[in-house]
C-alpha cells in the first residue's frame, strides 16, 4: 500500500492489498513505521542525479529521474532549468530555487530573478517539486492536509531531489546557495538539516506546520488520494 494512491483498480483483484487497507488505522501505524524504519526514509543518503539536457532551445531545460520512484510515472521524472550567467559558470555560486504553490511563481517570477542574478554573476537553478505542475498525475485530486504520512512521503521525496542535484552541482565543483519560498523553504531547511554541502541557505516565509489552515476543508494541494478535498489547484 503506497503512501500515494495507485490508479484506480490496481487493488481490485488483490486480497491481501484489500486486507490491509481494511485494517484502517493500525495498518497506517505500521505503514509509518516502515517509512522511519526502512530504507528509503528521510535521511537516507542518495547518489548525484544525471541530469539530461533539451538539445534544443534554449539548452536550459534540464530532467532526471527521481532517487524515490513512486506509484505514478509522471512523478517519477523531475525538471528544471539551469540559468547559467557565463560559459564559466561553475566557477560561479549556483543558487537553487525552490518554489511554492503557485505556478506563476515558477513561471514568471523565477525566471526573472534569475535573469538579475545572471547579470550580477550568478548561476540559478529550478525545480519542479513532487506532483506539482507537469508532475501532477492525472488521477490524483486535491489533499486535505491532514494526512502527515503522506506529506513526510512528499519531503521526503523533494529533499532527496535537492540532495541529488546539490550532488551534481558538487561534481561540477561549482558553489551550492540553496534558496526556497513558502512550502519551498520549508523543503530548503529540512534540506539544510541534512546537507553540509551547501554554502547558503536563505528561507522566505517558510511554511513550516501542516495545520496553518486546517480552518479549510482543503489545502489546495495538487496531489493525494483520489477523492479527497475539492481538487481545486494550489492557493498558498
Amino acid at each position: 500500500m503506497g503512501i500515494f494512491p495507485k490508479p484506480a483498480g490496481d487493488n481490485e483483484d488483490d486480497p491481501a492489498a484489500a486486507t490491509v487497507e481494511s485494517q484502517g488505522p493500525r495498518s497506517r501505524l505500521d505503514e509509518a513505521l516502515q517509512f522511519l524504519q526502512g530504507p528509503a526514509s528521510l535521511f537516507d543518503d542518495n547518489q548525484p542525479a544525471r541530469l539530461e539536457f533539451e538539445s534544443n532551445g534554449s539548452g536550459r531545460n534540464f530532467r532526471f529521474a527521481t532517487p524515490r520512484p513512486g506509484a505514478f510515472t509522471e512523478n517519477n521524472v523531475v525538471y528544471g532549468q539551469l540559468y547559467r550567467c557565463s560559459e564559466k559558470w561553475q566557477e560561479r555560486p549556483v543558487i537553487i530555487l525552490l518554489h511554492g504553490g503557485g505556478r506563476f511563481e515558477y513561471r514568471f517570477t523565477f525566471p526573472s530573478i534569475a535573469r538579475r542574478c545572471n547579470q550580477a554573476g550568478y548561476n540559478v537553478t529550478t525545480l519542479v517539486g513532487p506532483y506539482h505542475f507537469q508532475r501532477r498525475p492525472g488521477e490524483v485530486g486535491s489533499w486535505s492536509g491532514r494526512d502527515y504520512l503522506e506529506f513526510s512521503e512528499l519531503m521526503a521525496q523533494a529533499v532527496a531531489e535537492i540532495r541529488a542535484l546539490v550532488g551534481w552541482l558538487q561534481a561540477q565543483d561549482a558553489p551550492r546557495w540553496l534558496s526556497g519560498c513558502s512550502m519551498g523553504g520549508w523543503m530548503a531547511g529540512l534540506t539544510a538539516c541534512r546537507d553540509s554541502r551547501l554554502a547558503s541557505v536563505v528561507l522566505t516565509v517558510p511554511a513550516v506546520r501542516m495545520d496553518w489552515r486546517r480552518e479549510n476543508e482543503s489545502f489546495g494541494v495538487a496531489f493525494a488520494r483520489p477523492g479527497r478535498g475539492s481538487g481545486e489547484p494550489w492557493r498558498h
